[in-house]
């Protein structure tokens, strides 16, 4: 019975094993460009900052459209795997706009978030919000995971 369900479930279970992995990896990564090279003499310009970011992000949208494809060419290609294929692809770009990366880059790599008074200067939100702290930052991400929920609850529904 066991067996079962861990069958049933395997293909979920190892995408999102993946998924949080990338997540956690490119955080990683963004952390060896954002800190680690600080120490070896990095200066910040907008020049090389804009493109790096741009990719950033890109390699998410990218990873998004992968994983949501291969989730449907690798399964019998139903309505169903249809709606999970792009729950997929809907959940990893609203964990992305959500900044779980920018949350996982301080949880994991620089022992914790900046204090609340300190200003996401980086975070595209300052410009639409006029502010932004890691505060109101955990609550978006609480949010856009929220949000991913409510799009696995629709997918699943006949």
């Amino acid at each position: 019975m066991l067996t079962e369900v861990v069958g049933r479930y395997e293909k979920a279970i190892l995408f999102a094993i993946l998924v949080l992995s990338f997540f956690c990896l490119m955080s990683r990564m963004d952390f060896v460009v954002n800190s680690t090279l600080y120490s070896y003499g990095l200066r910040f310009s907008y020049s090389w900052a804009e493109g790096y970011w741009v990719t950033y992000n890109a390699i998410f949208v990218v990873f998004a459209l992968t994983m949501s494809c291969a989730y449907w060419l690798g399964s019998h290609r139903t309505r169903r795997d249809t709606r999970f294929s792009i729950a997929i692809l809907v959940t990893i770009v609203l964990l992305t706009i959500g900044g779980l990366q920018d949350v996982m880059f301080f949880a994991l790599w620089s022992n914790g978030l900046p204090p609340s008074n300190v200003i996401w200067w980086w975070s595209p939100l300052t410009v639409l919000i006029g502010t932004w702290n890691s505060t109101l930052q955990i609550g978006f991400t609480t949010l856009m995971a929220g949000a991913s929920v409510c799009t696995w609850i629709m997918a699943m529904k006949k």
